[in-house]
């Protein structure tokens, strides 16, 4: 495949891992979330602070050429939150990965693409933790 448009899909840095736990209360772990997001770019749909819960609009993906056909893909986040004790948050990141071409509507293919999601999912915990010594 050819990438022939868009912007490249991001990716942690190398040899990361998420730590999904962390030292930080509600408040800070939210706030950190909200100033990430803001960072990238990345808009929401909806937040409920109250219930822990965000959920991101889609975001571009790539354009990639195969064959003759074009595919395009596009992802977005459902955030979690679980306030664990008075310093310690609970973040749960879950993409959703799409695509689409001229044949077909858009459709989930994070099944068929789980190193893709958990790269996605690690680029954004990477941000959020890098986040928490700005707040």
């Amino acid at each position: 495949m050819t990438n022939t448009g868009a912007k490249k899909l991001p990716e942690a840095s190398l040899g990361y891992q998420p730590k999904k736990i962390y030292d930080v209360d509600f408040n800070k772990a939210w706030k950190s979330v909200s100033r990430t997001l803001e960072t990238e770019k990345i808009a929401l749909i909806t937040s409920n602070k109250a219930e822990g819960r965000m959920v991101t609009d889609n975001i571009q993906g790539s354009t990639e050429t195969s064959m003759g056909a074009t595919m395009t893909t596009r992802y977005s986040y459902v955030i979690l939150f679980k306030k664990i004790s008075s310093n310690k948050t609970r973040i749960n990141i879950i993409c959703k990965f799409e695509s689409m071409s001229s044949t077909i509507q858009w459709h989930d293919i994070g099944k068929s693409n789980p190193g893709r999601v958990a790269k996605l999912e690690a680029w954004l915990y990477e941000r959020i933790e890098n986040s928490f010594y700005l707040v």
